[in-house]
């Protein structure tokens, strides 16, 4: 633990503290390296999964209905991908609508 001076008032403080005990200022260390915050990555990318391939194997759409939960959530989530899943949500609800148009052919056939 070092001393250091307050950049507002000029007393010693110690360099851990976040804030001056004498006036408050924020204690900001110039050549401390920022943390950066973390992003949940790969949401996006199981929902692009899911969807695709719900256009091409889909048993009763289960696949594109869990392409479009896993888009909404990495919307929420994700900054960077959004435009990934929002694309990812679109080829779910295509995918979901492709399935049932054709379910609901084959149930005209059977009856």
């Amino acid at each position: 633990m070092a001393l250091i001076k307050c950049k507002e008032c000029k007393k010693e403080i110690s360099d851990k503290a976040k804030f001056c005990p004498n006036c408050g200022n924020p204690n900001v260390v110039e050549n401390e390296p920022k943390k950066e915050i973390k992003e949940e990555k790969g949401m996006f990318i199981t929902s692009g999964i899911c969807s695709g391939i719900s256009l091409i194997i889909n048993p009763l759409g289960i696949l594109s209905i869990l392409g479009i939960i896993f888009g909404i959530i990495s919307i929420c989530i994700e900054k960077k991908n959004r435009g990934w899943a929002i694309t990812s949500v679109i080829i779910g609800i295509l995918a979901t609508l492709i399935t049932y148009a054709q379910l609901a052919q084959s149930m005209k056939t059977l009856f």
